[in-house]
């Protein structure tokens, strides 16, 4: 009988995700509405206000994380006594503010919001809508920690992203990230693909 053979080798090298580094201030200044949002009147956004109205508890203050122009957020006026948006592109926050003048505006990237002015605040609600998916790993998860460490008693979360996998999450990688968080309290995956 032979010895079972043993074979040592290296691991071949992997090719590295590639990052795509955007200028957002750029996009923003170069294209009127750079994501096709307007005025966040779709069935997607019509049943994201929907869903985060239904489910709030109280209604003192609603956080958007990576707001844009903050078309999504205008439409919980009336529902939240303070509206607040953040975003990476001072110029999305220049245009938003103009648009929008009841909503308090803040520069500052979704991974580094413990350096923002947001960060000695706690929020009945955060949005957290189509960002997620953008972040690196250890980002997505210092995301939702920042974001559970900033909900007021009685706070939700309504995190939302584009699942179709590949060099984006799946559902079940969302669900995963998500869950380890939060108690979940709906779960809806929408017919374009949105969890």
């Amino acid at each position: 009988r032979r010895p079972p053979r043993l074979v040592l080798g290296r691991a071949r090298p992997q090719a590295a995700p590639v990052k795509v580094s955007r200028d957002f201030d750029l996009v923003y200044q170069s294209e009127p509405d750079p994501w096709g949002i307007g005025d966040a009147r779709s069935d997607r956004y019509d049943r994201y206000v929907e869903l985060l109205a239904a489910l709030a508890g109280p209604r003192g203050s609603l956080l958007d994380i990576c707001s844009g122009f903050g078309a999504l957020l205008a439409r919980f006026a009336g529902e939240f006594d303070q509206l607040v948006g953040v975003d990476v592109s001072a110029e999305a926050v220049r245009r938003g503010a103009e648009r929008f003048p009841g909503i308090a505006f803040h520069q500052a990237r979704a991974e580094a919001l413990a350096a923002s002015p947001v960060d000695g605040r706690r929020f009945d609600a955060i949005l957290c809508s189509d960002v997620i998916y953008y972040l690196e790993d250890a980002h997505k998860r210092r995301l939702l920690e920042w974001i559970a460490r900033h909900l007021a008693p009685g706070g939700v979360a309504f995190v939302a992203a584009w699942c179709p996998g590949g060099d984006y999450l799946t559902p079940d990688e969302l669900r995963a990230l998500v869950d380890a968080r939060f108690a979940p309290l709906h779960d809806e995956l929408l017919d374009e693909g949105h969890l």
